[in-house]
């Protein structure tokens, strides 16, 4: 990779302007690829932009961009969807703190492309067709959420408002305030978004026998939030699956969900209560076959994919 990708100039150009004397360091693996700047007088610092992307099948993926100043995260930093060049949060940092304004977007159901753009000083890629879906945004003070935050819905609609300072649900739209069931902090779309990340669907697929999964299948729990917002009772309600794995890999998920939970209220008061969850798994397999003089063999690349479905109590 013969070029440097230029994110940050600004802060680049800012660094420079007050003296600081830094060094560009890239690594470059056959999956990815690593650019940042260290301090001249002591290497193991890192000062100036950094900027992390993802290589598979010849394609470049943004991963993550920011800045560090004197070796802590300083200033404006991004995060983006594995291998589909979509920023999943935009935000700052404060001596490696998240502090003030962030923002998370949803995932879109089609990949960007990364295109270049020439400058004198370099070349610069940029996300075509970017366009986010804003799903939460709200305000960090060293380190925690703080304040009202906003949760939306992909047609931008308000999905849910909660406090973190006071930790109170100011609005939600699936109950009233005062007489709701068990919801999460962020509304389902962040739910499942949070979930499926926590399931890691790459680990699970590697930690099992792919060919007693070839058709996927649908896994019904059940658990209680209980009045305090942590989590208990875990049970299988109904499964498909031949291997108990599946389920383990369910209940760790949920049970990592602890402390992002708001419980069920009852004329205001926190209630123990239960929530219902469907998780479907999808296996899409593709098939290549090969000849090879006398020798013909059939190999199979298979990808995964997790659903999350709320049930209906009366189901």
């Amino acid at each position: 990779m013969p070029h440097r990708f230029i994110f940050f100039l600004y802060l680049f150009l800012t660094l420079v302007g007050k003296g600081q004397e830094t060094e560009l360091v890239v690594i470059e693996k056959p999956d990815s690829y690593l650019e940042y700047s260290v301090m001249k007088s002591d290497k193991k610092v890192n000062h100036g932009p950094w900027l992390k992307m993802d290589l598979r099948l010849g394609n470049l993926f943004l991963s993550e961009t920011g800045n560090f100043a004197n070796g802590k995260k300083n200033g404006l930093w991004e995060t983006y969807y594995p291998h589909v060049n979509q920023l999943k949060s935009r935000g700052f940092y404060y001596n490696n703190l998240k502090d003030s304004l962030w923002n998370t977007f949803y995932p879109e159901e089609i990949p960007k492309r990364l295109v270049k753009q020439m400058t004198p000083e370099g070349e610069f890629l940029q996300i075509q067709d970017d366009n986010p879906v804003l799903m939460s945004a709200g305000t960090y003070r060293k380190g925690k959420q703080v304040g009202i935050w906003d949760f939306y819905n992909r047609d931008g609609s308000l999905c849910q408002q909660y406090d973190y300072t006071n930790k109170k649900l100011i609005y939600t739209e699936e109950h009233d305030v005062k007489q709701n069931k068990p919801v999460f902090i962020g509304g389902n779309g962040l739910r499942n978004l949070i979930l499926i990340d926590a399931f890691n669907l790459e680990t699970f697929s590697k930690s099992i026998n792919t060919y007693r999964y070839t058709e996927g299948g649908r896994l019904k729990v059940r658990f209680k939030v209980e009045s305090s917002g942590n989590i208990s009772e875990f049970s299988v309600l109904e499964s498909n699956f031949k291997s108990e794995k599946f389920a383990k890999r369910v209940f760790e998920t949920i049970k990592a969900s602890e402390g992002q939970w708001y419980p069920a209220l009852k004329d205001g008061n926190p209630v123990s209560d239960y929530v219902m969850l469907v998780f479907r798994y999808d296996v899409v397999s593709k098939y290549r076959s090969n000849i090879n003089g006398d020798y013909y063999t059939r190999t199979r690349n298979s990808s995964f994919h997790l659903e999350i479905e709320d049930v209906d109590p009366v189901e």
